[in-house]
């Protein structure tokens, strides 16, 4: 994974899979950002996001881009990252 590329997990309190994903971040240290629905509902609303756990990716500021929806999406991103690191 790029060290420039900076991953945001759109999550919401009561959502287990999004709690799962967080215990996983935290304990390989990945460094994302979780963003919770009640704080953020600008950005869930903008993104058209209606399920969570979702990944985006900061292009720049305020501009963002899906990259995956739920966690068997996001994992295999994960996946994909760990390739790209060997």
């Amino acid at each position: 994974m790029s060290n420039s590329m900076k991953l945001i997990i759109l999550s919401t309190n009561d959502c287990i899979p999004c709690r799962q994903l967080k215990s996983y971040v935290d304990a390989n240290d990945l460094g994302w950002e979780f963003i919770y629905q009640h704080i953020r509902p600008d950005l869930f609303k903008s993104l058209g996001v209606t399920s969570v756990p979702t990944m985006i990716e900061e292009i720049s500021p305020n501009e963002y881009k899906i990259l995956g929806v739920g966690l068997v999406e996001i994992m295999a991103h994960v996946n994909t990252f760990k390739e790209e690191e060997e």
